[in-house]
């Protein structure tokens, strides 16, 4: 199989957990669901308080937090929940470290070309989804690919991130998603890659190496723009 020159040998790598991050993200995730879980406990107890709240204003604040907590019970029952992602010679295993399983694993050979690929698209993309939270649009830069599931092709969008609230944040993220990058030249040179992935991900084209410090000069970059875009408003509206 033919590579870059520069490219080095592909090795295995397997995802490293930042721990500190991932102990407040993940208390932080528990103490919102015990709020919600909280909040729908008052809702039913204020159905049988004495209280100047109408009687449809309870019951439409039970109902909300009926939602809320069928929403929390799906996200939580919602897939199977991985700690690890280990990609190697063989392709991309998700692995859950507490119940010492193998939750998922795509080899090489199961990815597939796009069925739908027309003229200027890929086998593996790069696609953006985002939403409103607290009124500001945050977005999410994912790959998406094809791979053969039950004889059938199904697409997969992934992040490289994990899937349990304890684990979540990768400390070698990026030389994860570069050891994934490089296992497609190898052994699935027949797909079409995305370029952007490259740009996104920082992944050097040429090394299939993480450009780790690209990456945070681009990071503390983007702070000091913010920070000056701050200082500006607060200046000429104080």
């Amino acid at each position: 199989m033919e590579r870059s020159p520069d490219a080095k040998p592909f090795t295995a790598v397997s995802s490293r957990p930042l721990v500190w991050l991932n102990i407040f993200f993940g208390i932080v995730v528990c103490a919102l669901a015990l709020a919600t879980v909280g909040l729908m406990i008052m809702s039913v107890a204020l159905l049988f308080m004495e209280d100047s709240t109408p009687l449809w204003g309870r019951f439409a604040l039970l109902c909300i937090t009926l939602v809320m907590n069928g929403v929390l019970l799906y996200l939580i029952l919602k897939g199977k929940r991985y700690t690890t992602i280990t990609v190697d010679k063989d392709g991309v295993q998700f692995y859950n470290q507490y119940k010492k399983t193998i939750v998922k694993t795509l080899l090489w050979s199961s990815f597939v070309q796009d069925t739908k690929r027309t003229q200027g698209t890929y086998d593996v993309n790069k696609v953006t989804t985002s939403g409103m939270v607290n009124g500001a649009r945050v977005s999410a830069d994912q790959f998406q690919w094809w791979y053969i599931q039950d004889g059938i092709p199904v697409s997969q969008k992934e992040t490289f991130r994990g899937a349990h609230p304890f684990h979540v944040f990768f400390a070698n993220r990026g030389e994860v998603i570069a050891a994934f990058m490089k296992g497609l030249k190898q052994y699935r040179p027949d797909l079409k890659v995305d370029p952007l992935l490259f740009f996104t991900f920082f992944i050097d084209p040429n090394t299939y190496e993480h450009q780790r410090g690209k990456q945070t000069l681009t990071f503390v970059a983007g702070l000091a723009f913010a920070a000056i875009i701050f200082a500006i408003i607060y200046y000429f509206v104080r």
